[in-house]
């Protein structure tokens, strides 16, 4: 069976761009970086900062509000993905969004969690990432 390699460098590119089911439920283009994550520290295999990045854009782009910007846009519903948004960061997750779906859904750079990065356009971060090396994962 193939499983991850202690020798590999794993620089992957995830891209997430699916919204939850619901405003309450954790995004599961979220969930799978973290499996991923998991998945990798179970081989021993610690990637480092910035190996593994995240573009979100579209539909979850609600995932990478503020808990108070996040009430705002969507009726008052908490933000489910704030504390997997801080733990990936912990572990070195690059989490980058999508400054034309900022902008398409009214978001200011205000209303986005700290723990993510705002990008000209995923498209272009997924095209440069990919360009330098990186594995697409796409959603």
């Amino acid at each position: 069976f193939l499983a991850p390699d202690p020798k590999l460098r794993y620089r992957v590119v995830f891209e997430v761009k699916s919204g939850a089911q619901k405003p309450e439920d954790v995004n599961n283009g979220l969930q799978k970086v973290a499996r991923f994550v998991n998945l990798l520290g179970h081989y021993g295999i610690r990637p480092q900062p910035g190996d593994l990045v995240v573009a979100l854009s579209g539909p979850a782009s609600s995932a990478t509000l503020t808990a108070a910007a996040h009430a705002a846009h969507e009726k008052g519903a908490a933000n489910p993905n704030i504390e997997l948004i801080q733990k990936l960061t912990d572990a070195g997750v690059s989490i980058r969004f999508c400054g034309q779906s900022m902008v398409g859904h009214g978001y200011t750079p205000a209303e986005i969690n700290p723990n993510v990065k705002i990008d000209t356009a995923a498209i272009t971060t997924m095209a440069t990432l990919q360009l330098q090396g990186y594995a697409l994962i796409p959603d």
